[in-house]
């Protein structure tokens, strides 16, 4: 490339320099074969318009870096108040966000914020949790909501499934007297784990699979 980015490296900070070198490096590689095309002024501009393309992207990655840290040390609090009552570790929901990632829209600290959040539903079980933040994704894609608001009905509703069903119906997600009913039941006979189930089993009928689609 025809511009130096000595200047551009020097403001990488440590943990943030990975994300921000491969952006840089993407925006290097189209900018030579660009530049191969063209002569004179024509490389000029290339190179000038790759520059900015770099410190853009810097400033970029490092900003979703920061967004990223602060997610995480958010979660890393709730989790010790909560005494991990989600029965995850911080790193596991990590490892979670970062494979969603992969296959949604959301970017991991966007699913770290929304796991922190579904947290404080001190109610929801180990097995439960997990489900729980990939169809609260799915809700958010197929009604067109934030995952934080998705993440939220989702929670109260396996927190507290007999009230938590009617909120949702209230929201557009509804649920028949019947099934309202049968949920209540099994909460009062201390099947909370199977009431949590019917619920994240409704929801996978109704929204599954639709934030990777």
């Amino acid at each position: 490339m025809a511009f130096k980015l000595d200047e551009a490296y020097v403001k990488l900070e440590a943990r943030g320099g990975k994300k921000a070198e491969q952006q840089i490096d993407k925006v290097g590689k189209r900018a030579d074969k660009t530049s191969k095309r063209l002569g004179g002024l024509g490389k000029a501009m290339v190179a000038a318009f790759a520059g900015a393309a770099v410190i853009g992207a810097i400033k970029q990655s490092l900003s979703l870096f920061r967004e990223q840290e602060q997610a995480e040390a958010r979660l890393a609090g709730v989790l010790r108040a909560t005494g991990e009552a989600a029965g995850l570790s911080a790193d596991q929901i990590k490892n979670l966000a970062a494979a969603r990632q992969k296959v949604t829209q959301f970017g991991d600290e966007v699913t770290i914020s929304a796991a922190t959040m579904l947290a404080t539903f001190t109610k929801i079980n180990k097995d439960a949790f997990p489900k729980a933040i990939i169809l609260a994704q799915d809700m958010a894609a197929a009604l067109g909501q934030d995952l934080q608001s998705a993440t939220r009905m989702v929670g109260m509703a396996l927190n507290d499934p007999a009230e938590g069903m009617t909120r949702m119906s209230r929201a557009g997600v509804t649920f028949s007297l019947t099934q309202r009913e049968m949920v209540k039941d099994m909460v009062a006979t201390g099947q909370a784990a199977e009431a949590q189930a019917f619920i994240l089993g409704e929801l996978e009928k109704r929204f599954g699979g639709t934030a990777e689609a």
